[in-house]
């Protein structure tokens, strides 16, 4: 019998049927604080019974565009205590957390200036809970790197009203940035204005299938998803958003960038009109719709139908 224990495998891979965890042409590393023989060193993380303790050093031990692999374990937990505490800056990597539902890891931003840098190309984060634990955390995600993916990170304020600002910027190198499948609740508003996310000048982005349920500080300036100069070739799609909060006007407003923006359904504060909620001048905008209330009924279309010559 052929014996396969020296093998770097996924964890879950099956020899001789279905692969339960995407196959690595590269290295597979492991990290999980809640086991006993969690430590960093660069011998550590082969395997899921002797795991690294930090995402950030398991990315310290990856080589670029190899397809390099790190699994985070159900339960790992892991604090962001400073800017760039954990820096995605080995391109080409994936950081998969395991479990589901609560068991997921999590990660908690513990300080005002505390972030996740994403400075390298082609990275990919998923299926990961992540939260603040302290009062105005000022942005959670800062990416500057082309073609990153986060799918199923997901945000779930903590207890005692200990809200984050801001949860992704990208900047203008951060061109095909995705972000997909994400849940995002925040019951409490910051102590100032807020953009929840936030494109600078980036190309080709999408914001798909999310859904965002997040009481924002009552300003004119806060808002959901915006774009601070023009992008291109935007997509925003298929998200449910509440943005809720007095004063507030709009939910998205994308300027002159290009793209399009379809199929969302979004409910927000009493000054927030059908009209003005999604706000640009070179998008294409396609069956939106709006309630400023919550009361039952069916949104209106937002903005208006358009002219079609």
């Amino acid at each position: 019998m052929t014996q396969f224990s020296n093998l770097n495998l996924p964890y879950g891979a099956q020899i001789g049927g279905s692969v339960v965890l995407p196959y690595s042409a590269g290295k597979v590393l492991y990290v999980g604080s809640t086991v006993a023989s969690a430590r960093d060193a660069a011998n550590q993380g082969l395997t899921p019974q002797y795991p690294l303790a930090t995402i950030d050093y398991a990315i310290g031990l990856c080589t670029a565009d190899v397809g390099d692999i790190i699994y985070v374990l159900p339960g790992h937990a892991e604090t962001i205590a400073v800017a760039g505490g954990i820096t995605c800056d080995v391109a080409g990597i994936s950081i998969i957390g395991l479990g589901n539902g609560l068991k997921r890891p999590i990660i908690t931003w513990s300080a005002s200036a505390s972030t996740w840098i994403i400075s390298a190309a082609n990275v990919t984060i998923k299926n990961i809970l992540t939260r603040s634990s302290f009062n105005e955390c000022i942005l959670l995600f800062s990416v500057t790197g082309v073609g990153v993916t986060l799918d199923g990170v997901d945000f779930y304020a903590t207890a005692g009203a200990l809200e984050a600002r801001a949860w992704l910027d990208a900047t203008t190198a951060a061109s095909h940035l995705t972000i997909k499948n994400c849940r995002h609740v925040q019951p409490t508003a910051a102590a100032a204005a807020q953009a929840w996310i936030t494109l600078t000048t980036t190309s080709n982005s999408r914001i798909i299938d999310n859904s965002f349920f997040l009481v924002a500080f009552a300003a004119t300036t806060s808002i959901a998803i915006t774009a601070a100069t023009t992008c291109l070739q935007l997509e925003i799609a298929r998200n449910n958003i509440v943005w809720a909060g007095a004063t507030i006007t709009k939910i998205m407003d994308v300027g002159a960038s290009t793209g399009i923006i379809c199929d969302n359904r979004m409910g927000g504060g009493a000054q927030i009109t059908a009209a003005a909620a999604i706000t640009g001048t070179a998008a294409f905008v396609s069956q939106n719709f709006c309630l400023n209330n919550a009361t039952w009924g069916s949104g209106l279309l937002a903005p208006a139908a358009g002219a079609y010559t």
